[in-house]
């Protein structure tokens, strides 16, 4: 399933034809991330295509670079909503010869809702989360989640098949980001552009520091009653200490 943009390019801004993708897998098959996928602006020539695959992540992600046309690909998961303007103001990035790996900012589903993006600071052999302030513009990163991800075909090219592959530490889209570094690939994160996330939440009664009883939400977790607990605990511990940071609705 697919479709070929037919907007005409203003003269001056050719970008090279490429590939977007969404991934519909492993997630609920949201009709707004869908409504999104269809709305997108894209270059004359883009190709779209639509992969429903299994929950074998690095299995469908090897899938869609295998098949994909163009000099880059857009990898879309179906449990992220963006607005129309998201593959060009990506696009525009790759004027930037260091840019090879491009991903707009995303948090986490789960509190506290960090940036899924990673950094590798001098002489450390851990990956540290990036801490975000007022920063804005390119930002590069050591790894990144790729819910959303552009990627040059140089990229594939240099790290050789299979492109994504399980890790016993790293997830496969952090792994992806590792091993593009080591093959003389820059990562980066345009602050400027931002995919949102989505989570099913939940809603749990629970009471205020007043005693009242209201309602508060969590995320859906899928880690099984110790998960599930955790996320309650740490509700519990933010309502306590305040509301910020809690949606609370009063009773």
């Amino acid at each position: 399933m697919g479709r070929k943009s037919r907007r005409r390019e203003p003269q001056g801004s050719m970008v090279p034809p490429g590939t977007v993708a969404l991934l519909c897998a492993g997630h609920a098959r949201y009709t707004q991330v869908l409504q999104c996928f269809m709305a997108l602006d894209l270059p004359p020539g883009t190709r779209t295509h639509i992969y429903g695959g299994g929950v074998d992540m690095p299995h469908n992600r090897n899938e869609i670079v295998s098949t994909f046309q163009g000099d880059w690909l857009l990898m879309i998961d179906d449990d992220q909503l963006f607005t129309p303007d998201l593959a060009r103001r990506l696009l525009r990035r790759l004027d930037h010869p260091r840019v090879d790996v491009v991903v707009p900012l995303i948090l986490r589903k789960s509190p506290p809702h960090e940036p899924v993006l990673e950094l590798l600071p001098t002489g450390a052999t851990e990956l540290v989360n990036v801490k975000l302030t007022d920063q804005s513009g390119l930002l590069p990163v050591y790894a990144a989640g790729t819910g959303v991800v552009l990627i040059r075909r140089r990229v594939f090219e240099r790290i050789g098949e299979p492109w994504f592959v399980r890790h016993p530490r790293l997830s496969e889209d952090y792994y992806f980001c590792v091993r593009a570094q080591e093959a003389g690939c820059g990562v980066f994160c345009d602050l400027d552009v931002r995919a949102g996330h989505v989570a099913p939440m939940a809603v749990w009664p629970t009471r205020l520091p007043t005693g009242r009883w209201a309602a508060a939400y969590t995320t859906m977790t899928i880690g099984g009653i110790d998960a599930v607990q955790k996320e309650i605990a740490c509700m519990e511990k933010v309502t306590k200490r305040s509301r910020q940071g809690v949606k609370v609705h009063r009773g």
